[in-house]
């Protein structure tokens, strides 16, 4: 059963990012996260504050991901 579902800003470079959280207080890793503008970005954490910095680090990745695929197909 989910006990909270609330919106939370983190902080990327010089963008805010907004990620819903759950908390499950059955669960192993109680806490976990989506991104709302990047979807990709999913992740969980034992407490509020792991939550918020293994988001942060999902942000990241996603963002580096896709800074690596070209915006168009290249043709040969």
């Amino acid at each position: 059963m989910i006990v909270v579902d609330a919106l939370i800003p983190v902080k990327v470079g010089k963008k805010t990012y907004t990620a819903r959280v759950h908390h499950d207080k059955k669960e192993k890793y109680a806490y976990s996260g989506k991104c709302v503008e990047l979807p990709a970005a999913i992740t969980a954490g034992r407490t509020m504050d792991e939550l918020k910095k293994n988001m942060k680090e999902a942000i990241q990745l996603v963002l580096k991901a896709t800074k690596d695929v070209p915006s168009k197909p290249q043709l040969a």
